[in-house]
């Protein structure tokens, strides 16, 4: 196991400037491409454990020669997303323009209403919020006269799970369908979705977008049973003899995992309840430690967390996390190498 101390990779630019709207000149997207692989290069423990370095350097030279010509901030990001995920290291991507997407929607802007979910490698309707022809769990053939799973493996392309090229469960994550939508097609009013209805006929259905404000309020509560904290879920059904604990994220700091972990288990053995499904398909990481809490009540036997750890604390992790000397005392930064 890899224990990585660094941050998720963005596009270089001034911390007081806004993302660029207007085409950027192609130097200047070089220069940040320059900055983005030497700082992945200066700050990943094992940058090529999944790809060679050949072969990541072909990528970085054919991301070279595509930027001959202005690109925007969308054009650019669709470039250089791709090469990152390449490296297959789940915890390395290019930051997406979320701080554009946020002023666009808080500025009045529309999204489309929709979440999706993969089932046997297929795009399904997970949530709905106002298009009542749309049924839930609806398979979807295309998405704009586009064949849906191709699009959605190209959202997906923009992000890598260990080891592996792409990382489909982010289109599952919330609020990500609405976003890339909106990247690919930018403020569209409708948007054509072709779904398999419940009988196996094919039907293309308009669906209008809304405000993300209303999109908030159309949410769907959650039942009255669920106890929510902090990334956790908690419901009992008695008459399945049955607990359902949902995890959403570790990000939680430890104690309050603890918390919630003596509050579920004293309700579950006042119940009597002998059945416990344990849900992480939302799942989106979070702290080790977090996750080791709950582990606490499900085995009663020490377990070996991992074999070996390794750490790299770089240049940037030392600025950014001023309190790694205190952890590390014996780390000395002498032009710009680390020796320990």
């Amino acid at each position: 196991m890899i224990y990585l101390i660094y941050t998720t990779t963005t596009i270089a630019a001034k911390s007081n400037e806004p993302f660029y709207s207007e085409p950027i000149p192609p130097e200047k997207l070089k220069e940040d491409i320059a900055f983005l692989f030497k700082t992945i290069e200066e700050v990943h423990p094992n940058m090529y454990m999944y790809i060679s370095k050949e072969e990541f350097e072909a990528l970085q030279q054919s991301l070279y020669n595509q930027i001959n010509q202005p690109l925007n901030w969308t054009e650019f990001y669709k470039l250089v997303a791709p090469v990152v995920a390449s490296l297959k290291s789940g915890h390395t991507a290019l930051k997406n323009p979320y701080g554009k997407f946020m002023e666009y929607t808080q500025s009045g802007g529309k999204i489309f209403p929709l979440q999706f979910q993969w089932i046997e490698n297929k795009p399904y309707i997970k949530d709905n919020y106002g298009c009542s022809d749309m049924p839930i769990g609806s398979e979807v053939i295309t998405i704009n006269n586009q064949d849906a799973k191709e699009l959605l493996t190209e959202f997906a392309r923009y992000f890598a799970s260990e080891g592996r090229d792409y990382r489909y469960a982010v289109i599952e994550f919330p609020n990500f369908i609405p976003k890339y939508l909106w990247i690919e097609y930018g403020p569209l009013e409708l948007l054509s979705i072709e779904i398999k209805m419940p009988d196996n006929a094919n039907k293309k259905i308009s669906v209008k977008s809304v405000a993300y404000n209303e999109l908030a309020s159309r949410k769907i509560p959650q039942e009255s049973n669920i106890r929510q904290e902090n990334g956790f879920a908690y419901r009992n059904i008695p008459e399945f003899n049955t607990a359902i604990i949902e995890i959403a994220s570790l990000e939680a700091e430890p104690n309050l995992m603890k918390k919630f972990a003596v509050n579920t288990f004293r309700d579950i053995h006042e119940h009597g309840l002998s059945n416990l499904i344990i849900d992480l398909r939302k799942g989106m990481g979070g702290n080790t430690l977090t996750g080791a809490e709950l582990i606490k009540y499900l085995i009663d036997k020490p377990v070996r967390e991992c074999e070996q750890e390794k750490i790299k604390v770089s240049r940037q992790a030392l600025n950014k996390y001023k309190d790694i000397q205190n952890a590390f005392p014996s780390v000395l930064l002498w032009s710009g190498r680390m020796i320990f």
